[in-house]
């Protein structure tokens, strides 16, 4: 939203402005204006607490209104991530086939369900975890077409990726989430 967007800009923003402050501007203003350090450092206090700030709202915001992670699929590890995820207050959706075994298991936590092409589509976070065997398939059956450019891709092992089972674009991200 433009709302989150707008946030985050003045997050960077004033991260950026701190590292000027300690390298520039706190200098020039003791040099400039005859300022005691105390004085100066309000500068740099001022927007480091305002990071602090916009950190806490932000990191709240994002996973209650803006992030969106799908977990494909919902076995020992797909529903454990599932459920931590929801229970953390994040947008979560399950992917799984239509019909499929563990479905109505995930419809009763009270998670959302999707078949895979429509839960991945719109994912800021695709998450496969389902047997081995099924990843490159799945990915590239359902996930590839559908997952949105600059997305991130996450397994919770690295066999798929180190065998080149896996291929993902050079727009993904991809990173490991290991018990």
């Amino acid at each position: 939203s433009l709302l989150i967007k707008a946030l985050t800009c003045m997050m960077f923003f004033t991260f950026a402005m701190t590292t000027d402050a300690v390298g520039s501007i706190i200098p020039t203003l003791l040099a400039e204006f005859d300022l005691s350090l105390r004085a100066a450092s309000a500068f740099h206090y001022v927007p480091m607490i305002a990071i602090a700030v916009g950190a806490l709202a932000l990191g709240f915001l994002a996973d209650r209104v803006g992030r969106k992670v799908t977990i494909v699929g919902y076995g020992s590890q797909g529903h454990a991530h599932a459920l931590n995820l929801q229970d953390s207050g994040v947008k979560v959706t399950v992917a799984l086939r239509k019909g499929g075994a563990s479905w109505n298991k995930a419809k009763n936590a009270k998670l959302q369900v999707k078949d895979i092409p429509d839960a991945v589509k719109g994912a800021d976070i695709v998450m496969i975890l389902l047997p081995d065997e099924h990843h490159a398939q799945i990915y590239r059956d359902y996930i590839e077409p559908n997952i949105k450019k600059g997305a991130a891709l996450a397994f919770a092992h690295g066999f798929n990726i180190h065998y080149g089972q896996i291929q993902p674009r050079p727009d993904l991200d991809v990173f490991m989430v290991a018990p």
